[in-house]
């Protein structure tokens, strides 16, 4: 967490679990272009401290092949699309259970738009999804269709509504979190 850290991994090649703290994707990207070397990295947490922007050009991450867990926490500010977070997904190509929490959904915004689609190839072996703090805006539909769609070997989905406690004066009700979540 914080500024740059010069490390050495190649010293700690069976490395079996990693969290990283972000505040930009560019730094993200960076860390996780020096994963792609450890062969036993096998969970990931990623903690992304802003939201990415949807418009920003977002170049395609190196494989992490070995990771079997990954869990994504995002603090999303305005309407921001989760759709760019489909990339990390992707960049584990073992993946077997994802975790997506999405911090204080109060800060997001929930004018409605258009659903966006992302076509990849399937993900062949996520077997377990789950979702936090789901609200029903547009942008939290697209990341579970994405998932519903691109994992073919999914047995669970867990979507948790967000809590009572998120809501503030100014966030507009779409339906109700749980109905949403139910649909």
């Amino acid at each position: 967490m914080g500024m740059d850290i010069p490390m050495c991994l190649d010293k700690h090649p069976l490395l079996f679990e990693m969290s990283i703290i972000g505040s930009s994707w560019g730094f993200v990207h960076a860390a996780l272009s020096f994963l792609s070397s450890l062969s036993c990295l096998q969970i990931l947490k990623l903690d992304y401290i802003t939201s990415l922007d949807e418009n920003l050009p977002i170049c395609q991450l190196l494989k992490l092949p070995s990771v079997k867990q990954l869990k994504v926490s995002v603090q999303g500010y305005g309407d921001a699309s989760l759709l760019p977070f489909t990339l990390v997904i992707e960049a584990c190509p073992s993946l077997r259970s994802f975790v997506f929490e999405l911090m204080w959904p109060s800060k997001m915004l929930c004018r409605q738009r258009e659903l966006k689609r992302v076509v990849i190839p399937s993900h062949m072996y996520l077997k377990e999804v789950e979702f936090y703090n789901y609200y029903g805006r547009p942008c939290d539909h697209e990341l579970v269709n994405y998932l519903v769609e691109n994992a073919i070997a999914l047995e669970k989905l867990l979507v948790n509504p967000c809590e009572e406690a998120y809501f503030s004066d100014g966030m507009k009700r779409l339906k109700e979190p749980r109905e949403c979540a139910l649909q």
